[in-house]
């Protein structure tokens, strides 16, 4: 009820804009004829003045006796007068009538080359209406079959469309890799319906669509001009068509399953999302007891590697020590060798005169050395 009491509205406003539209362009149009008539009779009577004083003066006739007959001759001199006043008259309308008539022929091709104008700029909006109605439908017919993941044309070969089987969703190529990579099970499944996937294969139907879509959309540049001229009509008040309306049922129909699947997907991911991360966190609980145990050992270790490295320091002092003490001996030990063999080198001679001299002895008296 609303939307026919909204259209009714909508007529009688448009249908008295029309009428008022029309009214004013007759105001403006009359307007326009006596101002150019007003405009032209200025011009003609400008004329005529500027003709009149470029005219040189007649020159004064001479003073003669008027003749009796002279008074017979009047009423033909009135005639010529009025004759020719009549004849200035019709000229001056002539010459009126010549302006206005240029003058509306001026406007009159000022108004056809206006009308020719807006003919073309119609022309050009209603080709870009047309335009923008089949890129409209091509791209409402490969919404219906963008990824419902990455919501992205699935143009070949990253984002090629791949229908799986047996449950017949479709989605990019891409995407479905990077849900079945991050998936926990091994086995592919829809993300969608969670089905398992047997196998799946290019929609090569869905295909061809996208790549006559990309290629009507690289056909049909948008020029500037005709945009802002579409823009303005479309700004006009405009009663909306059964098919128009249809077309935006439809189109928030579709907008609606598309939103209602992807939440879907959302959904499954959320719960796959929930079941890794008790994994993870079951993952983690035994990690951070491993990491709590290596933690105390690794304690454990630095503190015996301290102990080491004390004890390693003491026998490293004990041993700089005692190496000290054994060059300071072996220095002792060979100065009393070379002592030792100072005095043996003095005591031979010795050894040898006396033993000289016990032979002489036994020689001279041997009783001399038992008394000795």
């Amino acid at each position: 009820a609303l939307t026919i009491y909204g259209e009714m509205s909508s007529k009688a406003k448009g249908e008295k804009a029309a009428l008022l539209e029309k009214r004013r362009q007759q105001w403006l149009q009359q307007k326009a004829i006596n101002t150019e008539r007003e405009q032209a009779e200025r011009e003609v009577r400008l004329e005529s003045q500027t003709t009149r004083r470029s005219m040189p003066a007649s020159p004064p006739s001479d003073t003669q006796t008027p003749h009796p007959l002279d008074s017979f001759e009047r009423p033909s001199s009135t005639y010529s007068k009025t004759r020719d006043s009549s004849q200035a008259i019709r000229s001056e309308d002539s010459k009126v009538l010549d302006k206005l008539a240029e003058r509306i022929t001026s406007r009159l091709r000022d108004e056809i080359k206006e009308e020719i104008k807006r003919e073309h700029f119609e022309t050009a909006a209603a080709k870009e209406h047309l335009q923008e109605q089949m890129s409209r439908y091509l791209i409402s017919e490969v919404h219906q079959h963008t990824c419902p993941i990455c919501y992205e044309v699935m143009k070949p070969p990253i984002k090629s469309p791949m229908l799986l089987f047996p449950c017949g969703h479709t989605f990019c190529s891409e995407c479905l890799e990077m849900h079945h990579r991050k998936s926990p099970s091994p086995t592919l499944c829809c993300p969608y319906c969670r089905a398992e996937v047997i196998s799946k294969a290019i929609n090569h139907s869905l295909q061809q669509l996208i790549d006559s879509f990309l290629s009507r959309q690289r056909e049909l540049p948008l020029d500037n001009a005709t945009v802002s001229v579409s823009s303005s009509i479309d700004r006009l008040p405009q009663k909306a068509s059964r098919s128009e309306i249809d077309q935006g049922v439809d189109d928030f129909l579709q907008a609606w399953r598309s939103y209602k699947m992807r939440e879907k997907i959302l959904g499954h991911e959320i719960a796959d999302t929930l079941k890794e991360e008790q994994v993870v966190s079951k993952k983690l609980g035994s990690a951070e007891v491993v990491y709590s145990v290596l933690k105390k050992d690794l304690g454990e270790a630095e503190r015996k590697v301290k102990e080491a490295q004390e004890y390693l320091e003491l026998v490293q002092q004990q041993e700089q020590s005692q190496r000290l003490k054994v060059e300071e001996l072996c220095t002792q030990q060979h100065e009393i060798k070379q002592r030792g063999a100072l005095l043996k080198e003095t005591r031979d001679p010795i050894v040898k005169e006396i033993d000289k001299l016990e032979l002489v002895l036994k020689e001279i008296n041997p009783s001399l050395l038992d008394e000795a």
